[in-house]
């Protein structure tokens, strides 16, 4: 079988979890005996391909190389990535009668209005019917959860055939930590903290964290870039962290190992994001044995369980409470937690990939 993996021309694939996933996944799709290329041309030699592959994408270009793939007569999938964003839109992006409303009758009803009304207001737009056709005509879309299948629906009214591919971790991530030689190296010995493995901009909401810390006694460590708009973000964050008293500390972008011993030397991670798909992060930390704490805008659910604290973004008091639970989670839940995260390696994450790509190919014998 050869696969090409789409990415868009003259575009850096972000780094995040998006392009790890990527990267890990041909990794382990070569290993199983696959030919995968990677290319970023925007009309590449289509013919000795079985499946293109679109990684990510803008509803222009990929619009027109999906249009070319049809032509060629070679089918395509796309991992879509599509997050739910409304609950950021209405209270950072719509206009203040959005907010007005949600104060008065709560955000969970006013969430439910704005979410049927962008739903419709969105189907008049370019963008939108592109990507209805992109993701409509696709021989499979592979989400990495079941809440993410869900909205494409909702959102995008399709009826293409969809997978659920899960998001994975590397194995080195259940090998032992040593988390003492983390916190030498980063002057945090005598201190309790809670990480925040992310990068640091307002959709990952350190700023409502560094709200939520306060009076709990515990440093917030944050471990992740800071470049270009991250930089703003970051100072207004450092700038609410000592008017608050919060002790803030970035610990620099970490490696593999660095940043197992962080999870590990945490008294919990923390990712309490506007919106997420699974969080990477998360997944990696629950590996450790390190208690998490997630948005409920993710799939929580379909990957931790009940053995995740879940906190709502817009609420640094609910960020809190949910900090508070799992700094004091008991040594066997855990335990469960790590166990539970066993199931989640890059290897299985393949193998339901290669497995909608040989539905696919059946399917056109």
């Amino acid at each position: 079988m050869k696969v090409l993996f789409q990415l868009m021309p003259k575009k850096e694939l972000r780094v995040g979890g998006g392009s790890v996933r990527m990267q890990e996944i041909a990794k382990e799709l070569r290993r199983a005996g696959v030919t995968v290329d990677v290319t970023e041309k925007e009309a590449p030699p289509l013919a000795k391909y079985d499946l293109l592959h679109f990684w990510d994408y803008d509803e222009v270009t990929t619009y027109r190389q999906a249009a070319r793939a049809r032509k060629a007569g070679v089918p395509y999938v796309v991992s879509p990535i599509a997050i739910n964003t409304d609950l950021f839109g209405m209270l950072h992006e719509a206009n203040a009668a959005w907010r007005m409303l949600a104060r008065t009758v709560g955000h969970s009803a006013a969430l439910a209005l704005f979410a049927r009304w962008t739903d419709r207001r969105v189907r008049n737009n370019p963008v939108w019917q592109r990507t209805h056709e992109l993701l409509d005509r696709a021989a499979m879309l592979l989400p990495t959860s079941e809440k993410e299948e869900r909205f494409i629906r909702r959102r995008y009214r399709t009826e293409a055939p969809i997978q659920v591919t899960p998001n994975g971790i590397p194995k080195e991530y259940f090998a032992k930590a040593r988390p003492d030689r983390f916190k030498r190296k980063h002057g945090l010995a005598d201190v309790r903290f809670v990480l925040n493995a992310a990068r640091t901009e307002v959709l990952k909401n350190q700023l409502g964290l560094v709200q939520a810390i306060v009076g709990t006694g515990l440093t917030l460590a944050v471990a992740g870039p800071i470049t270009g708009y991250g930089k703003a973000y970051w100072d207004r964050c450092a700038a609410e962290a000592k008017r608050l008293g919060v002790p803030l500390k970035h610990v620099g972008n970490l490696s593999t190992q660095e940043l197992r011993d962080a999870y590990a030397a945490a008294e919990a991670h923390v990712l309490c994001s506007w919106y997420e798909t699974t969080g990477q992060v998360s997944l990696q930390a629950a590996a450790t044995g390190c208690p998490i704490v997630q948005t409920e805008q993710s799939p929580h659910r379909e990957y931790f369980g009940d053995l995740a604290e879940t906190c709502r973004p817009e609420s640094p008091r609910d960020i809190r409470r949910a900090i508070l639970r799992a700094v004091t989670m008991p040594a066997s839940r855990r335990r469960a937690l790590q166990r539970r995260m066993r199931r989640y390696t890059w290897e299985w994450s393949a193998k339901e990939t290669l497995k909608g790509y040989r539905s696919v190919l059946r399917k056109r014998r």
